[in-house]
């Protein structure tokens, strides 16, 4: 099964100085040339789960108990909380509905479903840009309160398709994904912003993410928020582009889409980590030989010129899995869609997608290990923001 996203129309309303002052300031950036991330080990943390997964699919009529993944985890300094994707049937971008729940953890192995095991985010209303699905959620704590940007996927088949999908996408699978933005007090009930529309929407048809946009992360930075994304077209298959806004609701797509330099194709799920001036992004990147996902890192001064580290190599394991004789299935063994990570002294701590086994999917655990140059910063970069708290080193 291979996943499928987009890029973004990106409109810009009220953009305030500042926002102009972003812009400015990445145009004269550079890539980096040196790096202090420099990358000693990967590992993959047990967890309480079944073959030390941090969280499995949920029973037999739950909302998840066919597929989990693509988690965004957060720690307050005592509670950990994984936002995270899930279905009740296999294949997902089919229609059928795909909702958000919620896992609270005292020590990010550990974790116990929250709201009772219901879904805390539902689809939309019918005509809704997400009235189908839901997945891949970026959350902050930002001025009091969550903010969620989410992937949403509209009916299939709802909307004209375009010439150059003939032959390539079926009639009726039309998976029009958009981003959105929704708040909450308390991570569990959740209120669409901009009036239930997507704050990211697609671009026009034939063009470079005419098909999806999703997977967002998001920073909040000094002159405002940083968007990568995930997005897809018949044109250029997968790839991340970076966006940028004053307000978290209107997006300005940086040199109009076009994706991000270094990673290439075939690259989606990014999360973003800052530590100085510099960025550290892990993100997924479908490997054409081997026929399954990986988790590849790279690194960036400027956010949009990256340059690969451990060439290229996978930064995350997909657990133990069953022997397999002959072809191996598609896309077993593959692991994708990493959470935002989490410094715990000179190690980052992060959460994605396991696929151990042909539609077997979890959620796994692991550290990346680094050795921290002293003119490094280490309280910069931390997914904190003002009016929230400070993680021990």
């Amino acid at each position: 099964m291979r996943i499928v996203l987009l890029i973004v129309v990106v409109m810009v309303v009220g953009a305030g100085s500042s926002h102009g002052d972003l812009i400015r300031r990445l145009k004269r950036m550079h890539p980096a040339i040196s790096t202090g991330f420099r990358l000693l080990s990967f590992e993959r943390l047990t967890g309480s789960a079944a073959d030390g997964a941090a969280l499995t699919i949920g029973p037999p009529g739950s909302f998840d108990s066919a597929w989990i993944g693509a988690p965004d985890v957060h720690f307050d300094g005592s509670i950990y909380r994984m936002w995270y994707g899930g279905a009740a049937v296999l294949p997902y971008y089919t229609g059928q509905p795909t909702a958000i729940g919620l896992a609270t953890s005292r020590d990010g192995l550990h974790w116990q479903r929250a709201n009772n095991g219901e879904p805390v985010f539902k689809p939309g209303p019918p005509g809704a840009f997400d009235e189908c699905e839901i997945m891949g959620p970026c959350v902050l704590y930002d001025g009091g309160i969550w903010r969620m940007w989410y992937g949403g996927l509209q009916r299939p088949g709802t909307q004209p398709r375009a010439e150059n999908w003939e032959g390539v996408i079926p009639q009726g699978w039309e998976c029009r994904i958009r981003i959105g933005l929704a708040t909450s007090h308390d991570g569990i009930h959740w209120t669409r912003e901009n009036g239930g529309k997507p704050v990211l929407d697609l671009g026009p048809i034939g063009s470079t993410g005419d098909l999806q946009i999703m997977h967002p992360t998001v920073l909040k930075e000094e002159d405002g928020y940083r968007m990568w994304y995930a997005s897809n077209s018949i044109s250029i298959p997968h790839t991340i582009s970076m966006a940028t806004s004053p307000d978290g609701i209107h997006w300005q797509k940086y040199r109009d889409g076009a994706p991000v330099l270094g990673l290439g194709w075939y690259v989606t799920g990014p999360a973003v980590y800052r530590q100085g001036d510099e960025y550290l992004m892990i993100y997924s990147r479908e490997d054409l030989q081997q026929n399954v996902w990986i988790i590849s890192a790279a690194v960036s001064r400027d956010g949009f010129h990256w340059r690969v580290l451990n060439e290229g190599k996978s930064v995350a394991d997909p657990g133990p899995h069953p022997p397999v004789s002959g072809p191996r299935p598609a896309e077993e063994g593959s692991v994708h869609h990493p959470s935002g990570m989490i410094r715990e002294g000179n190690c980052l701590r992060f959460w994605y997608t396991e696929n151990p086994a042909q539609g077997a999917y979890r959620i796994g655990a692991g550290k990346l290990t680094f050795d921290w140059p002293a003119q490094t910063s280490p309280s910069a970069g931390k997914r904190i923001d003002s009016d929230w708290f400070s993680l021990p080193e």
